[in-house]
């Protein structure tokens, strides 16, 4: 979470911030877990190859922002 939100802010030219959990209400149950994930079953089960850009490196690009 935290490299998403300095990516993001990096993007918008914002500084990414420590919060308290208090402050992020409901989502910081979810935010806290450990829910680590893996694409290996998927991978396995359905012979499945990722051939897009990991999501750091998509918010590191420009393309991915509105521009208005």
């Amino acid at each position: 979470m935290r490299d998403i939100a300095i990516a993001i802010g990096k993007m918008l030219g914002l500084p990414a911030e420590p919060r308290e959990a208090a402050h992020f209400g409901w989502f910081a149950n979810f935010a806290a877990g450990e829910m680590s994930a893996s694409s290996e079953r998927t991978r396995k089960v359905l012979g499945w190859q990722p051939t897009q850009r990991a999501l750091l490196d998509d918010l590191s690009d420009e393309a991915y922002y509105a521009n208005s």
